[in-house]
């Protein structure tokens, strides 16, 4: 468990050099979580609506699972990663632990949760994907494919940014005047 923080945090913070193993080591935690996350998140049972006042606490009652909160933040972590990497070959590796994530993800929680990745790795070539979940049905999917291209090229987050601004849903709307204000930054 320590080792594959302390390998995961050399890989997101660009201090030193991770040991030689941290793509087997990474590959291998990601692969031990569960891939699609159940209907209510980690560390729910799906059952009980969230209080939005005490969601953000630790509740032990809520079954809560450090390995499936590490998938997800390390996700999180492998998106920022692929933003920040400049040496060619890490960022390829990096970006194939993503892509087969991609492939992967089959529940509405996955899709968020990869969405929320792609959106932190700024990169361009998942654009298709991020196009494809932004058609999609489900609203919470939809916002994340909106936050997705706030740090994409400016040629392809203004039609998805447009389209947004008048989806039907209030929290899509909401996340493409969000995303909008890094495009906004990132062009000053």
């Amino acid at each position: 468990f320590d080792e594959k923080l302390s390998i995961l945090s050399g890989v997101t913070a660009g201090e030193g050099t991770p040991a030689p193993e941290w793509k087997a080591t990474f590959e291998t935690a990601l692969s031990e979580a569960p891939a699609n996350p159940p209907p209510g998140g980690y560390g729910r049972e799906g059952t009980e609506p969230i209080d939005e006042s005490t969601a953000a606490t630790f509740d032990p009652s809520r079954n809560f699972d450090p390995e499936a909160a590490i998938r997800e933040a390390s996700l999180y972590a492998l998106g920022s990663s692929i933003r920040k990497e400049t040496n060619a070959n890490r960022r390829a590796d990096l970006e194939t632990v993503l892509w087969r994530e991609v492939k992967e993800a089959t529940t509405e929680k996955a899709q968020t949760m990869l969405l929320e990745a792609i959106g932190n790795s700024g990169s361009g070539d998942y654009y298709p994907y991020v196009k494809e979940e932004f058609a999609s049905a489900s609203v919470p999917v939809r916002a994340k494919a909106v936050a997705a291209v706030r740090f994409l090229a400016p040629e392809l987050a203004k039609p998805i940014l447009d389209q947004a601004k008048g989806d039907p849903a209030a929290s899509v709307r909401k996340t493409a005047a969000w995303s909008a204000k890094f495009q906004t930054a990132a062009q000053e």
